[in-house]
């Protein structure tokens, strides 16, 4: 999707940008209901207040405990691992070794983690080499073609005996191949039938099938996509709904930091950040682009700035300082990136400028962390970390402090960036919510 910045946007925007300071202290003031995590550099303050961040990773250990188990998810999961451990499952848990109260999760990683046979693979491969469909009718058209232009060549029509004859060449080609699968796919299959470790993978198998085992827990897994889903979706809404305003609201920042210069602009979303080999290394929710003052194109423009749509606060930090910006100075410096929409590729400014767009939501957040950091933490816990244990919290606060994967998620908590002198303005609120209490 595209579009042009008009006045009416801009007055709009500027409507907006009136507010912002406001919208961003409401947030500021929201953030404060949330336990601090204990781990961002802004919380610990250089190594003086590491008692205080160490109590206060403590308190959000506690928090995640009983925010998670309180959560459907969590309770249909409870709920299943019960039935998991009824006299129907006896036999499955045996086979697989587990012992006493044993979580659903588990029991289902355990049945996914069983080996399937060295050969399994090689006979999966084989299988559907031998059932592979004739490319014959396919390849026709290439074969015709090829023979046209030989024969344009030499001044004489395509000869279609010629053709016939290579295309049942073609299938007895094929033919040959699928035997020799098939018969690989036999031998692999006699060799699997003998192969203790997939003779214990069938019968786990069976026992997870047999039991009614996978059936519950592929209704959990369907339970637990569906809410991912409705996240998701909430998020794709914001993005949908809000992304000229975003843009428009965007441009009136930098104009007023930057001094940009007149002209026409707009927007671009579903840009994406290739490298070299085309590859695609990152998604953008929306790019600014300037088109000068001679009416050119949308995909002819130079990208000014980019805007993250966030429906998370938490998640600001890290859209305004990682997702982008290493990008926007590796595709400016070594040229290993460019921005591309479509096939199109597009100039871009020396200067990595990034904003990120947020709301107010109609009910508060759950968590309140970041979701990697959320991820990192659930993990421990579920691992057999003892919240109530002090030096077990203080080694998982050590532990994730010094993680390389994660050290640059915690140089700023979303609360200090709110505050930050040079980067505050680059978060813009959004939304119905937002308008709601600015009077717009």
């Amino acid at each position: 999707m595209s579009g042009r910045l008009t006045e009416e946007d801009a007055r709009h925007a500027r409507r907006w940008l009136e507010q912002q300071a406001a919208l961003r202290e409401l947030i500021w003031r929201s953030l404060e209901a949330y336990p601090k995590s204990g781990l961002y550099e802004d919380e610990v303050a250089d190594g003086e207040n590491e008692a205080e961040a160490l109590r206060q990773f403590q308190g959000l250990l506690r928090h995640v405990r009983a925010t998670v188990k309180t959560s459907p998810r969590s309770q249909a999961l409870e709920e299943l691992s019960r039935r998991f451990a009824s006299p129907a499952f006896a036999e499955l848990r045996a086979e697989l070794g587990l012992e006493g109260e044993v979580a659903a999760a588990a029991v289902a990683e355990a049945v996914a983690s069983v080996p399937k046979g060295r050969s399994y693979s090689q006979f999966l491969a084989a299988k559907a080499a031998s059932e592979k469909p004739s490319q014959v009718m396919v390849k026709e058209e290439e074969i015709r073609e090829g023979l046209r232009k030989r024969g344009l060549a030499k001044g004489q029509p395509p000869c279609e005996e010629e053709l016939n004859q290579q295309l049942r060449a073609l299938a007895a080609k094929e033919e040959e191949r699928r035997l020799e699968h098939r018969l690989r796919a036999e031998e692999l299959k006699k060799e699997l039938e003998v192969d203790p470790r997939h003779l214990r993978w069938g019968r786990v198998q069976n026992l997870w099938e047999a039991s009614g085992a996978r059936d519950l827990w592929e209704g959990y897994e369907v339970l637990d996509r569906a809410q991912g889903h409705d996240r998701r979706w909430h998020g794709d809404a914001f993005e949908a709904k809000e992304m000229r305003l975003a843009a428009a609201l965007a441009l009136e920042a930098l104009k007023e930091s930057h001094g940009l210069p007149e002209g026409e602009f707009g927007f671009l979303r579903g840009c994406e950040w290739v490298d070299q080999k085309q590859r695609v290394c990152g998604e953008i929710d929306v790019a600014i682009v300037a088109l000068g003052s001679g009416g050119a194109e949308i995909c002819d423009g130079r990208v000014v700035a980019l805007v993250e749509m966030k429906s998370g606060w938490f998640e600001l930090p890290a859209a305004l300082l990682l997702q982008h910006v290493a990008k926007w100075c590796a595709a400016k410096g070594e040229g290993t990136l460019r921005i591309c929409w479509g096939q199109r590729a597009l100039a871009l400014e020396a200067q990595p400028r990034i904003f990120a767009a947020t709301l107010i939501p109609s009910h508060p957040f759950v968590m309140g962390l970041d979701p990697e950091l959320l991820k990192t933490v659930c993990k421990a816990l579920f691992a057999g970390v003892e919240e109530e244990d002090l030096g077990a919290c203080q080694r998982l606060w050590v532990e994730l402090r010094a993680d390389a994967r994660l050290r640059p998620r915690l140089a700023l908590s979303p609360q200090a960036l709110l505050r930050h002198p040079e980067l505050h303005h680059h978060v813009l609120v959004l939304g119905s919510e937002a308008a709601k209490a600015s009077g717009l």
